[in-house]
């Protein structure tokens, strides 16, 4: 007698994983950077490098999150596996966060040449307040909270309800600065009230895309990516940096056109598609090789910030990938540190 055969998965977009593949390789290149002064390859502000990061500033982590969104959409939570759904988000988000951090924050504390070196004293912290490139992983999880909780009693479920939503989150961005101004960002919740619209965004596109992914739509969010790079860059020659985009709320619609427009554009490219198949892994592990690179050739008394940016871009993805191809074969180490289910132990039967 036959055994049933086991349901299939449907296959996964390639146009979304060259997006994962394209977000990733924007997040490690910001991360080589560095957000100013003070990190990554500590670039002067009016420098090239210092242009390159802020042109694509705002399109870097609402793109890595829309991804995030859409891919949600296609399995929503349902009412019954709310409980199930959160424990399995906090097993691949919190856990990796637990573990990878605590090690980056060890090797970064014997390290020298480091950045960053947190008092021994104070690793708790790590685990409660916004630590280095881990503070999207709880902001992530409390993301997918959110929109389970909005699944769950119906919320999203016409385009109507779901645009009421999303301009809830969009003003949720703009009491954010005086929220945080006020209270502790505990678990990145200042990071997750800032993503969410992007969040939404991706699910929205998704759920219901015959409105919201057609060809006149795909034009429109073009047209506003380009008009919010032209904004960009008459901010970057005027005022010399990009910051003014953030105080005068630009970076939200900026973030949210560019979004739309990747996730409705029908984009295949082979090396991305591979390179995302690691995207999350590259996330959680790129920081010991972009770090490790700029270390490496400052001792070895290299300064040129272009070897530097592509040692560091090399080892900030080679070095993920084999740290996740090795973790794969230990199933309790996958678990901990890439957030993986544990294998089922086959039962013999006598």
């Amino acid at each position: 007698m036959k055994s049933p055969a086991m349901p299939v998965r449907p296959a996964k977009d390639p146009n979304i994983e060259t997006l994962r593949g394209l977000a990733i390789l924007l997040v490690v290149a910001g991360h080589v950077i560095g957000i100013d002064a003070t990190g990554g390859m500590k670039v002067a502000d009016d420098s090239l490098w210092r242009y390159l990061y802020a042109s694509l500033q705002y399109v870097r982590m609402p793109l890595f999150t829309a991804i995030s969104g859409w891919v949600y959409a296609l399995h929503p939570v349902a009412a019954h596996e709310a409980g199930t759904f959160m424990f399995k988000k906090a097993r691949r988000l919190l856990l990796p966060m637990v573990c990878v951090g605590t090690l980056y924050f060890l090797i970064q504390y014997i390290t020298p040449g480091t950045n960053r070196t947190g008092e021994l004293a104070e690793i708790w912290k790590i685990y409660l307040l916004p630590y280095t490139v881990y503070w999207y992983l709880p902001a992530l999880f409390l993301i997918f909270g959110a929109m389970a909780a909005l699944d769950v009693h119906g919320a999203c479920t016409t385009l109507r309800r779901w645009g009421i939503w999303l301009l809830i989150a969009c003003a949720g961005v703009l009491i954010e600065p005086q929220l945080s101004s006020r209270l502790p960002n505990v678990f990145s919740i200042w990071g997750a009230l800032c993503l969410l619209p992007f969040f939404l965004l991706g699910v929205g596109i998704r759920r219901f895309r015959a409105e919201l992914a057609t060809p006149a739509m795909r034009r429109l969010y073009f047209a506003g990516f380009l008009a919010g790079l032209l904004v960009q860059q008459l901010v970057w020659f005027s005022a010399g940096n990009s910051h003014v985009l953030r105080a005068w709320f630009l970076h939200l619609p900026i973030g949210i056109v560019a979004s739309a427009f990747l996730l409705t554009l029908k984009w295949e490219n082979r090396l991305l598609i591979r390179l995302g198949s690691y995207a999350y892994g590259i996330y959680l592990f790129h920081a010991f090789g972009t770090s490790g690179g700029r270390i490496l050739l400052t001792h070895a008394g290299i300064h040129s910030q272009t070897a530097i940016f592509l040692l560091s871009m090399c080892l900030g993805i080679g070095i993920p990938i084999l740290v996740e191809i090795v973790l794969r074969r230990f199933p309790l180490l996958s678990t901990l540190f890439l957030g993986r289910k544990m294998p089922r132990r086959s039962v013999r039967k006598a």
